[in-house]
């Protein structure tokens, strides 16, 4: 079963591991569609020192394990969208562990998420949403084939959105 936690400074250090380049044979994409080459504890600090850019209601990095192994990173947002005034739960990244990639986590991820409405940290979002690198082809076919719809993209073209209703 898999279990969702937050990030912990001192226990999850390891996961930096899963930035070094010899961590697994899809480090090339980890690095251009995830980690932007940083750390994961780098992308925790910069929330850290940063929170007024962040989400307007809250941002967590989460940690997803099963039986104790570290499968997976999430960053989360909680936002309210100005469009609709809907509570939104954003994913931006998702970074299943390199050496599990193509092995169902980040569509196990997500699909529990979607069961679960978004329900984490006591909120209750009304969507979810995703910001995608338009080149990430893994990725944009997970959320598609859970039922995630094409929204928009950035004006530079670099990234698309998606979107969920929740029921």
């Amino acid at each position: 079963m898999l279990k969702f936690r937050l990030y912990d400074k001192e226990l999850d250090i390891d996961l930096d591991e899963w930035s070094n380049k010899d961590y697994s044979n899809y480090q090339n994409d980890v690095h251009k569609f995830a980690l932007f080459d940083e750390t994961i504890s780098q992308i925790f600090n910069s929330y850290i020192e940063n929170p007024d850019q962040m989400g307007s209601i809250f941002d967590k990095v989460i940690v997803v394990e099963e039986d104790y192994l570290k499968v997976a990173v999430i960053v989360v947002n909680y936002f309210i969208d100005e469009k609709d005034n809907k509570k939104v739960l954003g994913i931006n990244p998702i970074l299943v562990n390199p050496k599990f990639i193509n092995k169902g986590y980040g569509k196990r991820i997500i699909k529990y998420l979607i069961d679960i409405k978004g329900r984490i940290f006591d909120m209750l979002p009304d969507k979810m949403y995703a910001g995608i690198d338009i080149d990430n082809m893994r990725c944009k076919h997970l959320f598609e084939c859970l039922g995630f719809k094409l929204v928009g993209q950035t004006d530079d073209n670099d990234f698309l959105y998606y979107e969920l209703e929740l029921k």
